[in-house]
């Protein structure tokens, strides 16, 4: 099922790298597209040797889906889609990709975990 419409914030500030609501068109259906910086643990030896030996950057980027109300309130401490990814410009189009998925119903979603 399409969606009933797309919002994407057009301009995000870092730690957030892209921001979408969409509304289904069951009434009672939104969803939260959120992609963020997120930062490794710097003291992890793996983390040391990938980012002084490999130059992997230190930052990481993660692209979770989240259920809300129209208000855009969490329906739980869930997240029904998480991908992560270490560069920023795939972080951007892979935010695209998962928004053009959930907004065409073919996204498939299950609740994971309590952590965001």
């Amino acid at each position: 099922m399409n969606a009933r419409w797309v919002l994407n914030n057009p301009s995000p500030s870092l730690p957030q790298v892209a921001y979408t609501r969409i509304a289904h068109w069951l009434p009672w259906r939104y969803y939260v597209v959120l992609t963020v910086e997120v930062w490794s643990d710097k003291s992890d030896p793996m983390y040391i040797l990938m980012e002084e030996t490999f130059g992997i950057p230190k930052e990481k980027y993660k692209t979770i889906v989240i259920k809300c109300n129209k208000d855009v309130i969490p329906k739980n401490n869930s997240h029904y889609y998480s991908e992560e990814y270490i560069y920023l410009s795939d972080a951007e189009s892979g935010h695209k990709k998962i928004v053009e998925l959930l907004s065409k119903g073919k996204l498939k979603l299950k609740r994971q975990s309590q952590n965001i």
